[in-house]
């Protein structure tokens, strides 16, 4: 190993080291807290209306199941979606060559038990795209700029619904049953 790599691995252990020491720990990945996923399990999407709240809630389904629907849900995800375009770019014969594209997502946690909101949220994405000569065209800039914005917009809001989770403290898992696998029970 080269004393360059060496070095950049050392200035790296010295950045982490005190993000360590502070309390910090990862929401995702291998060191998370299993509790994010477990809590994020016990969330139900309830399907939204339109071809942009679909992609919404396939991308937020894929983030927050990965294996599938939950199986008992403790939590209602109710999503309020609006969306806008505003052309920009307007060129000498009124036509315009831009567009920005917004979602505006306004979310509720509510326990399904109760009915009660225990978190609110607003989530808003806007992205760009070409308006171009082609109807074609201009629908296949339009059709990605929507799948980038529910891809922004889901990732924005599964993790704030995941933080709110594990800042919570929403689930513990008892220790396995004889015999059988642990079920993720609410905390008091």
């Amino acid at each position: 190993m080269s004393w360059h790599k060496v070095i950049a691995a050392a200035g790296v252990a010295v950045m982490v080291l005190p993000a360590t020491s502070c309390g910090f720990k990862p929401l995702y990945g291998d060191h998370a807290s299993s509790v994010s996923q477990a809590s994020l399990a016990q969330v139900r999407l309830p399907p939204l209306r339109d071809r942009v709240g679909q992609l919404l809630h396939i991308r937020l389904s894929k983030g927050m199941h990965p294996r599938g629907k939950p199986r008992n849900p403790v939590w209602d995800l109710v999503i309020k979606l609006t969306t806008r375009t505003e052309k920009l770019g307007i060129r000498r014969d009124e036509t315009a060559t831009r567009a920005n594209l917004t979602l505006e997502a306004r979310f509720e946690l509510r326990q399904i038990a109760t009915g009660r909101v225990s978190f609110k949220g607003r989530s808003v994405i806007t992205i760009s795209y070409n308006i171009l000569e082609s109807r074609f065209s201009t629908l296949a800039s339009r059709t990605d700029a929507t799948r980038r914005a529910t891809r922004e917009l889901a990732d924005n809001i599964k993790t704030r619904v995941a933080l709110f989770l594990s800042q919570r403290g929403a689930v513990r898992v008892p220790k396995m049953p004889a015999g059988g696998t642990p079920k993720q029970v609410p905390a008091p």
